[in-house]
């Protein structure tokens, strides 16, 4: 029947079983996901080397020794090969973090320790954090498996109120897991940015120890800057956009295209006002002869008229026809 552990308690597995791999099996459940991480370290409780940070990122240890198997969210699964270890390396430790929240939010995070054939122990880490420690804890070491004549088991139970940078810096992980993450490694030496490259061409020739000829072959596109002939033009740097143009160039731009306008079309307008005035002029013009015309006519009519309805003896005598001598 396998041991159940409580915080603080230690187990000698060499008295357990004899069997070179041991499965470590971490259960959670609640409303939380935790991510197992195993780390590998040695008698200064530093990481080992950046191999032996196993978590989601890397997997995989050195000779595969240690696999990590995630399984479902609630559920990680650890196999190592005590055998193949280094000797240099001390203590494995088994750590779980939540990227939100707290343990608290956890009913329960078991870890289970077995060989092939039988569970050897057990820890439940919620039940061992007080309601304050998982309140606060957003990281924990669960359990470690260290070296003294063999293999032990300690029942840790610490919690990190400062998450997983907290537990990674306590292990001195902090730059091993930044280089699994992000793919490059930190140890890498700045580039020196404060001298200018040298251009690809000139370095194809050992033998110039003199200034640096312009390139006869075109430049690629992850060629330096300075690989790029000396012939070619320096352009300003130009706005791209109406933002990027000051106020006071904005107005002299479009004052000078209203006057370009302006010039453009001023002859034609005046064209046009001319044409207009001189219509206006002779239509009102022959509306004021036809008018008179209309005038004249209509008083001659009613002369007539006038002189029709007097009497014949009261009418103007006509002049008499000359006579012819």
């Amino acid at each position: 029947m396998a041991d159940t552990l409580v915080r603080g308690q230690k187990l000698d597995l060499s008295a357990q079983t004899t069997a070179s791999r041991l499965h470590v099996l971490v259960e959670t459940s609640g409303s939380a996901y935790a991510t197992v991480r195993c780390l590998g370290v040695g008698e200064n409780e530093k990481l080992l080397e950046p191999a032996y940070l196993i978590h989601p990122p890397q997997p995989r240890g050195p000779g595969a020794a240690i696999l990590l198997a995630p399984e479902s969210l609630e559920r990680t699964a650890l196999s190592i090969t005590l055998d193949d270890l280094p000797s240099g390396l001390h203590k494995l430790v088994i750590a779980l973090d939540v990227e939100t929240g707290t343990f608290s939010q956890f009913d329960q995070a078991t870890v289970r320790v077995g060989d092939e054939q039988h569970e050897l122990a057990r820890f439940d880490l919620r039940d061992a954090l007080t309601d304050d420690e998982a309140g606060r804890a957003r990281a924990a070491v669960a359990v470690e498996l260290y070296r003294r004549d063999g293999w032990r088991l300690a029942a840790v139970g610490q919690g990190f109120a400062g998450g997983l940078a907290s537990l990674l810096h306590q292990f001195g992980a902090t730059d091993a897991f930044e280089e699994a993450r992000t793919g490059s490694s930190p140890a890498t030496p700045p580039v020196d940015t404060t001298r200018p490259a040298r251009p690809a061409a000139t370095q194809t020739d050992p033998s110039s120890s003199s200034a640096p000829q312009p390139s006869q072959t075109p430049p690629s596109s992850s060629s330096a800057p300075s690989s790029t002939p000396s012939s070619a033009p320096n352009r300003p740097n130009l706005p791209t956009n109406l933002e990027d143009t000051p106020l006071g160039v904005q107005v002299a731009g479009a004052g000078a295209v209203t006057l370009f306008a302006f010039i453009l079309l001023a002859p034609p307008l005046a064209v046009l006002v001319m044409l207009g005035a001189v219509y206006f002029v002779f239509s009102r013009l022959g509306q004021v002869l036809v008018a008179n015309a209309q005038q004249a006519d209509a008083q001659q009519a009613d002369a007539q008229r006038a002189e029709a309805a007097r009497p014949e003896n009261e009418r103007t005598p006509k002049d008499p026809p000359s006579s012819k001598n």
